[in-house]
């Protein structure tokens, strides 16, 4: 798919995210980088190239497309908050890892309390 179209959504999200399993974090990273030319505004795109620079241990360039991730809306933005925690963290940064660790549980109570909402409605 990527030798037609090289800039294929589907093919270099997941393609990248196989490489990222396997290990294989530059690999992953230029198929990422290619991806965010096309889709800077992509939260799966955003949260992977942060992963993958976490993953070779660049906190500054992770925590900059994690950081990016952070301002669009999207319902995994709780993962997306503890693991910007856990950057901090590693970083010797605790103050702002618990910050970000309070806003991932923020909205995990958030979608727990819709939820029950919902689902007490149904119940009656």
């Amino acid at each position: 798919v990527l030798d037609l179209d090289p800039s294929n959504y589907i093919a270099l999200v997941t393609l990248s995210g196989i490489l990222l399993n396997e290990g294989k974090f530059d690999k992953a990273r230029d198929l990422l980088l290619i991806a965010y030319n096309s889709y800077s505004n992509d939260f799966a795109i955003l949260t992977n190239l942060g992963a993958v620079y976490d993953a070779l241990d660049n906190i500054h360039e992770a925590m900059y497309y994690y950081n990016e991730a952070t301002k669009l809306n999207h319902p995994q933005k709780d993962k997306l908050w503890h693991n910007v925690g856990l950057l901090h963290r590693r970083n010797n940064d605790f103050k702002n890892a618990i910050l970000c660790y309070d806003k991932s549980l923020e909205i995990i109570l958030k979608m727990l309390t819709r939820y029950m909402i919902r689902h007490l409605r149904i119940c009656n």
